[in-house]
């Protein structure tokens, strides 16, 4: 069995930082400043592109499959944030005269 070791380099440096200042602090500071400008049930609907972007990143850089359910899910999951967020015109609505 090995044991388990920790060896600083160039690369564990560069993505330490990534993760702290990237995918920590700016990340964080835009949810919550949207969070404040915008309406927070409306916003908070696309928590549910993380994962999907999260296939795409390992897609994208670490040469992953993608199968055709998943983009499928992508594409439900942009419906649905489209659903939530679209305001229907005033002109459309039943009982106006």
């Amino acid at each position: 069995m090995e044991t388990p070791s920790f060896q600083i380099t160039a690369l564990s440096i560069t993505i330490l930082s990534w993760l702290v200042f990237m995918a920590s602090i700016v990340q964080f500071s835009v949810w919550f400043y949207l969070l404040q400008a915008g309406d927070p049930g409306k916003t908070s609907a696309f928590l549910f592109l993380a994962p999907f972007f999260g296939v795409l990143a390992g897609w994208l850089l670490l040469d992953e499959m993608i199968d055709w359910h998943v983009m499928f899910g992508g594409v439900c999951i942009f419906i649905s944030i489209f659903m939530v967020n679209w305001t229907p015109n005033s002109s459309s609505k039943i009982g106006k005269n």
